[in-house]
């Protein structure tokens, strides 16, 4: 799962061009709001065995980028697109819409703390 939130490169930009090294802001406020989508995410996961649970897995931040994905659990892309034999059960993208004010409010917090704002 791969998601953009609009308006934070222009942020980064902005605070480089005011002299902030921002790198480790940036990653602090990604990670931040990728721990609260990996949350909902386990949160609303279809369980059966609870193998794709357990292998929730946020990757690290590269480039200004986290990505949230089934780890080892092959089959946790079946069970988000379906198949030709079964339905998709969609939980990555849904969780990701049911948190995105939330991950924004905690990056703009975490931004503003580290930058004593």
């Amino acid at each position: 799962m791969s998601v953009e939130l609009n308006g934070m490169t222009e942020l980064i930009n902005s605070l480089q061009r005011l002299g902030h090294n921002v790198n480790e802001v940036e990653d602090k406020a990604l990670d931040a709001g990728a721990n609260i989508v990996k949350e909902e995410v386990i949160a609303n996961v279809p369980e059966r065995t609870g193998n794709l649970k357990e292998n929730i897995k946020v990757s690290d931040v590269k480039n200004g980028k986290i990505e949230i994905h089934t780890g080892n659990a092959y089959y946790g892309m079946f069970l988000e697109f379906g198949s030709s034999k079964m339905q998709p059960q969609p939980f990555m993208e849904p969780s990701f819409h049911n948190v995105k004010g939330d991950v924004e409010n905690k990056m703009a917090e975490v931004i503003r703390r580290e930058l004593n704002l």
